[in-house]
């Protein structure tokens, strides 16, 4: 009869093999991980310095004095209802910009903006094109 496997096989070198295979394959895998993961910390370092608000020499050159904002006067006195509402938006502007970099800023009017897209519509474009 047809025998696949001798009766007196070595099954060390098969497990030697084996063994080295899948470490072999899990390294390459670690190595994939590891490169990748340095390819996005480069990406983010490259956004963090092309996000910069730095004008070019000729923008600097073209750029007209900036003035102060003159403070905006309603005729209509607020109430208590709006009050709480500027700062709601305030704390959360305040929050998404944080500290700005010790740069001042100042909201200057807070009016509802039209958008094609909900709210939620909105927040999922966002989140997907974010690391774009």
């Amino acid at each position: 009869m047809f025998q696949l496997i001798p009766a007196a096989y070595d099954w060390t070198e098969t497990g030697i093999v084996s063994a080295t295979g899948v470490i072999i394959v899990f390294s390459v895998l670690v190595l994939f991980v590891a490169i990748i993961w340095c390819f996005g910390k480069i990406a983010v370092a490259t956004a963090k310095k092309t996000t910069k608000d730095k004008p070019s020499k000729q923008e600097k050159k073209t750029a007209p004095p900036k003035q102060a904002a003159a403070p905006i006067q309603n005729s209509v006195a607020p109430s208590a209802q709006d009050d709480e509402l500027i700062a709601v938006i305030s704390a959360a502007v305040y929050t998404m910009l944080g500290d700005n970099g010790g740069r001042p800023y100042q909201i200057r009017s807070i009016r509802p903006v039209a958008t094609g897209r909900s709210a939620w519509a909105q927040s999922g474009v966002l989140n997907n094109v974010r690391s774009f």
